[in-house]
């Protein structure tokens, strides 16, 4: 575990250190404000929402079939209509807690 908390410290590390180096105390708190508008801007933000929906999908996944074990769903290759209602009643709870919260 040590060793995959290093790899993201040796990914995040050099590119904070530059973005320092550039923009110094002057950054501000979100630092996609520090370029402007423009088309450039608009696909890191796009990119940015990918990549936050594709890591929920692969967190999710894990408590879908955490819940599946629990509701005894049958593992096979192709998805059942129990396992597919299963996995709605997960993002459905998911989705009310975080409306809740």
């Amino acid at each position: 575990m040590l060793f995959l908390f290093s790899v993201v410290l040796a990914m995040y590390l050099p590119i904070s250190t530059v973005a320092y180096v550039i923009y110094g105390k002057n950054v501000a708190a979100n630092i996609l404000l520090m370029k402007g508008g423009g088309v450039v801007n608009q696909m890191v933000e796009v990119l940015i929402t990918l990549h936050l929906v594709l890591g929920f999908l692969i967190v999710i996944n894990v408590f879908c079939q955490e819940m599946e074990s629990y509701a005894r769903v049958p593992r096979r290759k192709r998805h059942t209509l129990y396992r597919k209602l299963t996995r709605l009643l997960c993002l459905c709870s998911c989705r009310t807690v975080a409306l809740w919260s």
